[in-house]
């Protein structure tokens, strides 16, 4: 895929234009059943919206209800069309005590997430795979 110049200019690091990939498909198997998946919040406007979708696609598509499920990790509130549509796929248990789900206000999950509070019991003790809303103030 081919930067485009607004893009370009967009990029601090134009050695990142050299992974960029062509569809979210492209991404699914960064995504392994069991993985700690973290990503930013803010309902609306600041929380990733095509990646988480096209992993709830992915799952319909290949009947895979059930078979993909994720520990979720936000750092504010999300929007219905990805937290509900996982549970609803069973890709996260939201309150059911089978899958680690966090939303916690956005001033302290940062510090909670780098001081190892929600990965202490896996192995490595970090996230597998981060999906945010990149923001540059000008």
């Amino acid at each position: 895929m081919a930067a485009s110049a607004l893009l370009k200019s967009r990029v601090r690091r134009p050695s990142y234009l050299n992974k960029l990939v062509t569809s979210t498909d492209d991404l699914i198997h960064l995504f392994p059943d069991g993985a700690y998946v973290g990503w930013s919040g803010f309902t609306g406007v600041g929380y990733p919206k095509k990646v988480p979708t096209a992993l709830a696609d992915y799952v319909e598509k290949n009947n895979l209800e059930g078979k993909l499920k994720y520990s979720l990790f936000v750092g504010a509130s999300s929007g219905a069309e990805t937290e509900n549509r996982w549970a609803r796929l069973d890709m996260i248990g939201i309150n059911e005590g089978r899958i680690k789900f966090f939303d916690k206000h956005l001033s302290m999950f940062p510090v909670d997430l780098m001081y190892g509070f929600y990965t202490m019991n896996k192995p490595e003790n970090k996230l597998d795979v981060v999906i945010g809303e990149p923001v540059v103030e000008r």
